[in-house]
């Protein structure tokens, strides 16, 4: 029997609890990471002093040392002068990259994180363990955010919690949400009194395991006609993830999708 590959250990660093949520089920789901994440730079270099890493994946605009602060003391330390960094940012700012890459930074990924994304930075930057497989819960996620790029109107990936775990492009032009403000929970964006509706879809979809159509007439984009589908993907707590669809409603209230 072939021996287990042994797993690449990234170090993420981000002071917002859903980002870390969603970058460690993002790169664990590939089966080729194991991630410790940590929420500020003092965090980082303790974790840095007491675990060797392969690779390190930091937010750029974190408070009290922002990732710019943070790659130059890791540069510093000579432990790490040629460990692999990699920045995450919302701003496409020449300025940003321009500073972040004299501080040591080897690459960017943009925020909203992209499975595709990180995985083809992480492989260009340090080799995949030989043998390594995505999980099934990680090759279900690519496909989700496929489906979810593809979608015109908002889309999301999401927990029973009602935080997203992914999104498309529409839904955030359409909430004008960012994952550090928002706090990734979908009613803080998509409904105008900060809480789900009593009859919310995605409730009544982890109740009832099913698929649940349903309008919504107090989305912040006026009336929509929301479709919660259950999928076999998990977080990293084992609990199921849902495929939230909305569109502009056309017609009455939709069923109940049973």
């Amino acid at each position: 029997m072939a021996a287990a590959s042994k797993r690449v250990q990234v170090l993420v660093v981000d002071d917002a609890p859903a980002m870390r949520a969603i970058a460690a089920f993002t790169l664990e789901g590939m089966g080729a990471y194991e991630v410790e994440a940590v929420d500020c730079a003092e965090a980082a270099l303790d974790a840095l002093g007491a675990h060797p890493f392969d690779a390190m994946i930091t937010d750029f605009g974190m408070e009290r040392v922002n990732g710019i602060q943070l790659v130059e003391a890791v540069r510093a330390m000579p432990a790490f002068e040629h460990l692999p960094i990699v920045m995450m940012a919302f701003e496409d700012d020449p300025r940003i990259r321009e500073a972040a890459t004299m501080a040591g930074v080897d690459a960017f990924v943009a925020k909203p994180l992209d499975p595709d994304d990180i995985r083809e930075t992480l492989q260009r930057l340090l080799p995949e363990p030989e043998g390594a497989q995505p999980t099934a819960s990680g090759y279900m996620l690519l496909g989700v955010q496929s489906v979810l790029d593809s979608m015109p109107h908002p889309a999301m990936l999401m927990d029973e919690d009602h935080q997203v775990m992914l999104g498309n492009r529409a839904f955030f032009q359409a909430t004008g949400a960012r994952f550090h403000d928002c706090g990734l929970r979908c009613a803080s964006v998509m409904h105008a009194d900060g809480e789900p509706p009593e009859d919310c879809p995605l409730t009544e979809a982890v109740r009832t395991g099913n698929r649940v159509e349903r309008l919504v007439a107090e989305s912040v984009a006026g009336p929509v006609e929301v479709c919660v589908y259950p999928t076999d993907v998990t977080d990293g707590e084992g609990k199921r993830l849902y495929l939230h669809l909305a569109r502009p409603a056309t017609s009455g209230v939709v069923g109940g999708g049973h």
